[in-house]
């Protein structure tokens, strides 16, 4: 045991993980009794065939056959022939590792003399193969998908999503002035969507409503009002699933969003999406393992609150006749809060990061794009113009 402060570092020959209770004692005669205690080890049974030019072990391990083969060429003797017992003795020497074979089993094809260097040799190359099999066995596996849902959303409702391209997120942008190619695709919060963005939305196919994450029946209603009046070419951002299932029903292009919280290809085939935005809590390398071309969140302030209540309410005793709202922040020690404000029937909130999330845009995998988020960014069309550069 070594202590530091408060905090206790703890090495054991017992294997212990997180949530099991550790006892510490500050007993000598305790202490001593406990620590030469061994670590239980993994019971194999083995199955051993040698003849003249092969060697080989069959064991079993949660049902699974593990096999190894080595190659050899060993001479026939009458004389220091070696014995099944001599064998058995050798390959049972398992030692500092995590193995005990508990049953042997040996069967030989002749009259061998067989070195005790090739026997040892063999079991070490057995063991470190058995070892590295169990932890494959052991190991968590994204397949691909092999499940039959009782519904296929793709499917049943001919879900349509263009391939992947970057992506920007924002208010109001002047799509001429930061020159973004034809595919990157553009998604515009509710509240801005006014009739210049909707003139461009009908002559080019890149266009995405972003819509409210929070929307009772009175919201909905107004919402589906406002698309009924949209060409089919506007598609849906959808960071909800309500999202999703009016760009379903309504037969417009879907993009996936963050707050789907996409993080492996499951979901991704389920709902039938080709393009998304993968979880901001993934690493590269988690990205990686998703298998599909993505855009990866690099650029803007992350949501970490949505809530209905006013907090403007809450500040100023004001009421929705008399609103007072104005933008503002909320400050604690870690920073400062952005909180937005979308308006539909009813008021609803959304909290930003303190700090702003940055990805470099040479670090995004090759077959991957960046979505960045300029809704809460100053000088954004600088910042755009340099990102994408």
């Amino acid at each position: 045991i070594e202590r530091k402060a408060n905090v206790y570092k703890l090495y054991s020959k017992q294997p212990f993980s997180r949530g099991d209770n550790v006892h510490i004692t500050l007993d000598r005669s305790l202490a001593e009794k406990y620590v030469n205690v061994s670590i239980p080890k993994i019971l194999v049974d083995i199955e051993c065939t040698i003849t003249c030019d092969e060697m080989k072990i069959i064991s079993h391990y949660k049902n699974r056959k593990i096999e190894y083969v080595e190659k050899c060429n060993l001479e026939i003797a009458e004389k220091n022939t070696t014995t099944i017992e001599e064998i058995e003795k050798q390959l049972s020497k398992t030692g500092g590792t995590p193995f005990e074979f508990e049953k042997v089993s040996i069967s030989i094809g002749n009259k061998y003399f067989i070195p005790k260097s090739i026997i040892n040799n063999f079991r070490r190359h057995f063991i470190s193969y058995l070892k590295s099999k169990i932890i494959e066995i052991n190991r968590l596996k994204i397949n691909p998908c092999i499940y039959k849902f009782p519904v296929d959303f793709a499917e049943k409702y001919n879900v349509l999503s263009d391939d992947n391209s970057d992506i920007i997120i924002c208010d109001k942008i002047d799509l001429d002035k930061i020159n973004c190619k034809s595919s990157t695709k553009i998604a515009v919060n509710y509240n801005y969507f006014d009739k210049i963005t909707l003139n461009y939305g009908e002559k080019y196919n890149n266009l995405y409503i972003k819509l409210p994450k929070i929307a009772l029946k009175a919201d909905l209603d107004i919402i589906m009002k406002k698309l009924d009046s949209m060409p089919k070419s506007v598609g849906i951002y959808a960071d909800n699933l309500y999202h999703y299932y009016i760009a379903a029903i309504q037969n417009r292009p879907v993009l996936g969003g963050l707050g789907l919280n996409i993080y492996n290809s499951e979901v991704v085939r389920f709902i039938g999406l080709k393009s998304f935005v993968a979880s901001s809590e993934l690493s590269k390398d988690e990205i990686k393992e998703i298998g599909l071309p993505c855009s990866v969140f690099s650029m803007g302030y992350l949501p970490v609150m949505n809530f209905c209540h006013c907090p403007v309410q809450h500040f100023t005793n004001c009421s929705c006749e008399d609103c007072k709202y104005k933008e503002y922040s909320l400050l604690d020690k870690f920073g400062e809060y952005k909180i937005r404000r979308i308006k539909i029937a009813n008021c609803y909130f959304e909290m930003l990061n303190s700090n702003m999330h940055f990805i470099p845009k040479n670090e995004i995998a090759d077959d991957n794009f960046a979505c960045i988020d300029v809704t809460a960014l100053d000088n954004f069309y600088e910042m755009v113009i340099n990102y994408f550069k």
